[in-house]
């Protein structure tokens, strides 16, 4: 549906024409790039990352009750009251996860406008490319190669000054969810070791709770550890919902088409030289 819609719009009303040569948008960069490419690349994220979570949130309601189940409650006394927390582990690991989320987002929020600038700039790549091969005569005849170099130069100087920030991002992005891991593989140990100290569990019994706890909270991450393909998915649609607006858009300068016109009736038209 989506690659018929936005050609057909693109198509429509001429648009392909008088968006590159009047308004605001006569510099939209790369329209067959968002036509192909971006729409291919957002019906497959979408699919991946849909197949995903749907396993993932399966295999997360039935690993939470299981460890709702296995996890017992947690018994303690404060100011001379005593407090029950059934299913502690559950509310645990739920609010832990928020908290990676919430953090994992502070961190890898540039991530999506840097992969729109990756998109941008690799596609503008890719035509020039394409636009020095169509003009080869005329740039040969011309000597025009060391201004062409110096352009595909430029380009590719962009490409890897945006694809630096967008690896040093993604690094830090990579460390926070290795902490993630690493952490959440020895919690709950200590949540359950004063059960297990008091014997209300036995060694297999936190076994158990632990793996139960391990998967609830690698299926809750699921946004965490997903973060960067959910954002280079966000920068996509970005680009296709701003080439959407760019075909609903009408430029205010557009030539339209004369109702009246100026007639005129036995009159001569003459050269400076009669």
């Amino acid at each position: 549906m989506v690659n018929r819609l936005l050609p057909n719009r693109w198509f429509a009303d001429k648009n392909y024409y008088f968006t590159q040569i009047y308004g605001e948008h006569k510099n939209t960069d790369n329209p067959d790039q968002r036509i192909a490419e971006d729409i291919l690349l957002l019906i497959s994220k979408t699919l991946s990352l849909s197949f995903g979570f749907i396993q993932s949130l399966s295999m997360l309601i039935t690993f939470t009750v299981i460890l709702w189940q296995s996890a017992g409650t947690l018994s303690f006394t404060v100011g001379g009251t005593e407090w029950n927390i059934q299913g502690y582990m559950v509310y645990t690991v739920v609010l832990i996860v928020i908290g990676g989320t919430l953090f994992t987002h502070k961190v890898g929020k540039r991530i999506r406008p840097l992969n729109v600038e990756k998109q941008r700039s690799e596609a503008t790549f890719r035509t020039n490319l394409v636009q020095h091969n169509k003009q080869a005569e005329l740039i040969a005849l011309s000597n025009a190669e060391s201004l062409q170099r110096q352009e595909l130069s430029d380009n590719f100087h962009t490409i890897k000054e945006n694809w630096h920030r967008l690896m040093n991002r993604q690094r830090w992005l990579d460390y926070w969810q290795n902490i993630i891991r690493a952490r959440l593989a020895f919690f709950p140990y200590f949540l359950l070791l004063p059960q297990f100290i008091s014997g209300q569990i036995n060694l297999g019994g936190l076994m158990k709770s632990r793996q139960a706890f391990m998967l609830v909270s690698n299926n809750l991450s699921w946004f965490i550890y997903k973060y960067d393909e959910l954002a280079e998915l966000a920068a996509v649609i970005d680009r296709l919902y701003e080439f959407h607006q760019l075909t609903e858009q009408r430029p205010t300068n557009k030539p339209k088409n004369c109702q009246h016109a100026v007639q005129v009736a036995n009159a001569s038209i003459r050269t400076p030289d009669n």
